[in-house]
């Protein structure tokens, strides 16, 4: 693997994992930069979602697993990536299980998550 496709892996997992925080999924400016105009989602609840659907100050504190388990990516293209991986989220009662993938295109000088599908799963 070449320097630049390291370095980009390396960031695409840094923003995936940030997507997992609290700190950062509250955040609308961090989600304004890193969430495209087109994002979609299939939750592990099955239910859809669009980039509208996030809104920052109406999501409680919670916890995940990071780093994430199992994560892997895959470059389809120069401009686009595929990230897999488990996640493990808590928040109050809940405490959930699911495989994950987004899809990561670099569009306007930076990696923004277009794509996010989550299928429950029980350990």
């Amino acid at each position: 693997m070449d320097d630049s496709i390291r370095q980009q892996s390396i960031l695409i997992k840094e923003l995936e994992e940030g997507m997992w925080t609290f700190e950062h999924r509250s955040n609308g400016t961090w989600l304004d930069r890193y969430l495209h105009d087109d994002f979609a989602e299939v939750g592990r609840s099955g239910q859809r979602y669009k980039r509208v659907n996030y809104v920052p100050n109406s999501i409680a504190p919670f916890e995940a697993t990071i780093p994430l388990p199992n994560f892997e990516l895959k470059f389809i293209c120069h401009e686009c990536a595929l990230a897999t991986y488990d996640s493990e989220f808590k928040q109050g009662d809940k405490h959930e299980f699911a495989h994950r993938s987004s899809i990561w295109v670099y569009t306007d000088d930076r990696w923004q998550l277009i794509y996010h599908q989550g299928t429950a799963f029980k350990p």
